[in-house]
């Protein structure tokens, strides 16, 4: 998934847990428009057997680290940019970029177009 994410809020959390209320944060802030956090909590998978996972977010600075720490043992990772739900101010977010591995680095919202992986709790 891509998304131009455009949001106003206060989520700056960066540690490992902060990317669910970061979510909740920038989906309450706003409503009309698509961001990356929306994406990820209107996502629902359903498996075999009637269950659904409904309770997706779009990861913290740290806990995309920590995907990308990962990634070797994870499919589906390209070698790009991946939004966090970890702002820096109201204009810029954190990304983290899986091709490089370089972390801390921000995006403008409202016009960069960053991929967005959704995460559950871990």
């Amino acid at each position: 998934m891509s998304s131009n994410a455009v949001s106003v809020t206060a989520a700056n959390g960066d540690g490992i847990g902060a990317g669910e209320m970061n979510s909740m944060l920038i989906v309450s802030e706003n409503r009309t428009g698509q961001t990356a956090a929306k994406l990820c909590t209107d996502l629902v998978i359903n498996e075999i057997g009637g269950i659904n996972y409904g309770d997706w977010y779009l990861p913290s600075h740290d806990e995309l680290k920590l995907i990308y720490w990962a990634k070797g043992s994870l499919d589906g990772f390209g070698s790009t940019n991946y939004w966090s739900s970890t702002e820096l101010t109201f204009e810029f977010a954190r990304v983290v970029d899986f091709g490089s591995g370089t972390f801390g680095a921000s995006f403008y919202k409202s016009t960069a177009t960053v991929s967005v992986r959704a995460i559950r709790k871990f």
